[in-house]
């Protein structure tokens, strides 16, 4: 699964709505079964697992937590290996 360069900050992002971001990295989770990430994402930000009215800000730092527990999970796999 493709988020750009971690390393390279929110370049890959520039001129896209977080409402695009975020669904398109639902989507993304859906189609690979990792939707897992997401409502781990958003106990631990928000309390609750549930990923209905969102507000703008919450969907963004729920699209950077996604986005950092998968590379970390990733991480984590490669090491392991």
């Amino acid at each position: 699964m493709i988020f750009g360069d971690p390393h390279e900050g929110q370049q890959s992002d520039l001129g896209w709505s977080v409402d695009w971001r975020f669904d398109q990295l639902m989507q993304k989770l859906r189609r690979f079964d990792l939707m897992i990430f997401a409502q781990m994402v958003a106990q631990q930000q928000f309390g609750d697992p549930s990923l209905e009215n969102l507000t703008e800000n919450q969907k963004q730092v729920l699209i950077d937590g996604c986005r950092k527990a998968i590379v970390e999970a990733s991480l984590q796999e490669n090491d392991s290996a």
